[in-house]
């Protein structure tokens, strides 16, 4: 997770996708910090910050391997 007073991101650790990308100064229409991505939409169409190559076994490789944020 990458957090400051703006925002707060939320990475897999496999795949190094971002699931969850939250504006804190932001509201939505509920009241609720406002987040960026789609739970329903983003693991059908893809993620942000998602590793991509026209090579499908790369991509496959990137998508599964272990990641660790720092």
């Amino acid at each position: 997770m990458v957090e400051n007073d703006v925002y707060r991101i939320k990475l897999s650790n496999r795949g190094a996708q971002a699931t969850s990308w939250v504006l804190k100064q932001y509201k939505d229409d509920k009241g609720n910090p406002l987040e960026l991505i789609h739970a329903i939409a983003a693991p059908k169409l893809g993620y942000p910050l998602m590793l991509w190559t026209y090579d499908e076994g790369l991509r496959a490789r990137l998508a599964s391997a272990l990641y660790v944020s720092s």
